[in-house]
């Protein structure tokens, strides 16, 4: 199954305080566009990403993305903002992503690089 990174788009859903009514973070959404079933959850292309080794491009095109947009924030003025992503522990782990490669990411396309959160879903087996 291929999945052309073309295909992919990122959303960011506000996370919003209940106290000050502000938005205080984003999270980044992932989503495949299917041609003919339109969006589709992560829930149903993962499993075949891992498995096909796919996960790992993803996932970096995800936190590229998700940097690069953090930094349009920080330049809007929104420095007070924080940015989520969920990564499979495939894309970080088993394939060999480091913390290092993480953190040059973050310090090249992010001016406050603790305004990212990077979060590993473990399977509900593991």
């Amino acid at each position: 199954m291929y999945l052309p990174r073309w295909r992919f788009s990122i959303f960011y859903q506000p996370i919003t305080s209940l106290v000050s009514n502000q938005v205080t973070a984003y999270e980044a959404l992932l989503r495949w566009n299917h041609p003919e079933r339109g969006y589709i959850s992560p829930v149903s292309f993962i499993d075949v990403a891992e498995q096909t080794g796919l996960i790992v491009p993803i996932g970096r095109w995800v936190l590229e993305s998700a940097c690069a947009w953090a930094a349009g924030l920080s330049g809007q003025g929104a420095d007070a903002v924080t940015v989520s992503v969920n990564m499979s522990p495939r894309a970080r782990i088993a394939e060999g992503a480091t913390v290092s490669e993480f953190g040059s990411l973050l310090s090249t396309c992010v001016t406050r690089p603790q305004c990212m959160i990077c979060a590993t879903m473990v399977p509900p087996s593991a």
